[in-house]
């Protein structure tokens, strides 16, 4: 006979709860937090600026990895991924030559998923794209808990066992 396990169910919490803004209460907390999300990715994320001017445009966040010179662009969007936030993820990117591309969104089309990892295919082993999703969750009545969860990341074999000139 087996025991009956008791767990408990996590709840997830709408990041609009805690962050009614994006750009004026997320995008600043994430700037003070920016460890949490390079630890979720295994880059040591420094020196985070917000609302970066871009032409006529703001990235929400440039930063750069410790111990090299590339930089890194983050694009965080509440919702659903859409193609404006995409068409300003990649002017972002060539805005500030960056080599570390993040985009932080509460969901993510399957398009754009595909999209994001079709960039990873066809960019050298120097170049990272990454779908991050934030989320709030809380088990029974505990104090939240804010997590991220990678939903694409380079594929960094398929990158090394890449022909030379493909």
């Amino acid at each position: 006979m087996v025991d009956k396990l008791d767990f408990a169910t996590i709840e997830e919490i709408p990041l609009r709860n805690y962050f009614s803004r994006e750009d004026t209460n997320f995008t600043p907390w994430l700037r003070d937090n920016i460890q949490l999300l390079g630890d979720t990715i295994g880059i040591d994320i420094v020196d985070p600026s917000t609302e970066v001017p871009i032409g006529t445009y703001r990235l929400d966040i440039l930063a750069n990895e410790s111990g090299t010179s590339r930089k890194i662009a983050i694009e965080n969007q509440f919702g659903v991924t859409d193609h404006d936030h995409l068409g300003k993820l990649l002017t972002y990117m060539a805005g500030v030559n960056a080599d570390v591309v993040i985009w932080v969104a509460e969901g993510f089309k399957d398009e754009h998923i595909t999209a994001i990892n079709h960039l990873n295919q066809i960019s050298n082993s120097d170049t990272a794209f990454f779908c991050i999703r934030p989320r709030l969750i809380r088990i029974e009545k505990s104090k939240p808990a804010f997590e991220f969860s990678i939903i694409t990341q380079p594929d960094e074999w398929e990158k090394a066992n890449k022909p030379q000139g493909s």
